[in-house]
């Protein structure tokens, strides 16, 4: 599975490698998610709706609510996460936070 980690509205920080299953994870409150894949690292951030796809690179796409539609007419299991909207300079603050963070190689 790939590396990711989700940055909360209250500065908590999920990493994949630190939990058993995305689905345990909470689920409201997401400002930004940082995520590996095949051509580099990722930020998804600023969006209503977050999920992971249960593809073989387990990808992390954000977008509004007929996107989130679009991904639960799909077979599968779906992780799907909320955003949440803050004052700018906080968003700014949490949003370069998952910029800068490292995966461990």
């Amino acid at each position: 599975m790939t590396e990711w980690a989700v940055f909360y509205d209250d500065g908590l920080i999920v990493e994949s490698r630190r939990i058993d299953r995305p689905e345990n994870i909470p689920k409201c409150g997401v400002i930004a998610i940082a995520h590996m894949t095949p051509e580099g690292k990722r930020v998804q951030r600023g969006r209503d709706f977050y999920w992971l796809t249960d593809d073989e690179d387990y990808t992390w796409y954000g977008g509004d609510i007929f996107g989130l539609w679009d991904e639960l007419t799909k077979i599968g299991s779906h992780v799907v996460l909320f955003g949440r909207s803050i004052p700018d300079e906080r968003f700014r603050h949490i949003v370069e936070q998952a910029v800068e963070y490292k995966f461990d190689a």
